[in-house]
């Protein structure tokens, strides 16, 4: 998939449109998947993406950092040049710093997920396979937050699922076709979405590209 989506790529926001469009035609001429679908393709995509990238940098470039070994990639699906882009992108001060970054705002995360490699994506599609059911963010929440054995992963997503649920159960039923909305039961209750992101569905869609600016949400 070098060709596709190659991997000296910064990040999944930076990777062209032109990439991502090429691979959802070559998905669609391969599968029967629904455009409604194609956002949540588009996160797992970006999370096997960077999987794939994890597990590179853990074979060939970790071990090896001392040494000029990490320069080659034994992996004949790697493309060498995007590689050695790859290699000087870690390397980089840029790099190290936003991987700092992310390790402190983790250690940081109360609302553990536990839903294993499964991305949010997965379950989405899962779900809509098995039972044509549409989730929201507020039920994807709460499929992530418990353990396989039963109950909620700790006692402040229990109370988060908990305020969900009453929220779910005292408001009409209504029937969405997009996974988040302005004022939807998980922004109810985790607080207002900030500009530019989307909680509680993985990466991808912006506020604005799913629902349009704020000025836009008022005039409907």
């Amino acid at each position: 998939m070098g060709d596709k989506l190659p991997i000296d790529c910064i990040s999944w926001r930076v990777m062209p449109s032109s990439n991502k469009d090429n691979v959802w035609d070559y998905i669609q001429r391969k599968f029967d998947v629904p455009i409604i679908l194609r956002d949540f393709v588009m996160k797992d995509l970006d999370q096997k993406w960077r999987s794939w990238k994890f597990d590179l940098r853990t074979m060939f470039f970790t071990p090896y950092q001392k040494a000029q070994q990490h320069f080659a990639c034994s992996d004949r699906r790697v493309v060498e040049d995007q590689w050695k882009k790859l290699v000087q992108i870690w390397y980089s001060e840029e790099f190290k710093k936003r991987s700092e970054t992310n390790k402190q705002n983790k250690s940081k995360h109360t609302f553990f997920y536990c839903a294993g490699s499964k991305s949010f994506a997965d379950i989405y599609h899962d779900e809509f396979l098995k039972t044509g059911a549409i989730l929201d963010r507020g039920d994807l929440f709460i499929r992530t937050r418990m353990k396989k054995a039963g109950g909620p992963v700790n006692d402040e997503s229990a109370a988060m699922i908990d305020k969900i649920r009453d929220i779910k159960l005292t408001q009409q039923s209504t029937t969405s076709s997009s996974i988040a909305s302005v004022g939807d039961t998980y922004e109810q209750v985790m607080g207002r979405d900030r500009t530019g992101r989307i909680r509680g569905i993985g990466t991808g869609p912006t506020p604005k590209s799913l629902w349009g600016s704020r000025s836009e949400q008022k005039l409907r």
